[in-house]
């Protein structure tokens, strides 16, 4: 993570999700062991929340997330299903994190040929 302005304490992470298989990226149950494993994404959102609790407020801490690569229906669906849900990431074992509004989700991509109309009308 770089800290991109001090006074407002802005974190930047940047993620190509095509390196990451699907479930890494957003978490999964494990059928050995029936039990939830955190993802990239749900780290980082729990991340925003620990640092929230140690500033003892959210009023001046950002966390901006780009993601970095050629639109891919698999993962993109999962970050509609946060974005148009109410902000709120679905977990295992029926945990749910609401996702701040102060944690902000970025595309970066050369092309939109496989995004849906959902995917650019949310975003």
């Amino acid at each position: 993570m770089k800290e991109i302005n001090p006074t407002v304490n802005t974190k930047l992470m940047h993620i190509n999700p095509r390196i990451v298989e699907t479930k890494y990226l957003f978490g999964f149950t494990d059928d050995g062991t029936n039990k939830f494993v955190e993802g990239v994404m749900s780290k980082i959102v729990k991340a925003y929340f620990e640092e929230v609790e140690e500033l003892g407020t959210n009023e001046s801490l950002y966390y901006i997330i780009t993601l970095d690569s050629l639109i891919d229906p698999h993962w993109t669906e999962v970050v509609e299903s946060v974005i148009g849900n109410n902000y709120k990431l679905f977990l295992g074992e029926n945990e749910v994190l609401e996702v701040s509004d102060k944690i902000k989700f970025v595309f970066e991509t050369r092309s939109l040929m496989h995004a849906t109309q959902k995917t650019v009308a949310n975003n």
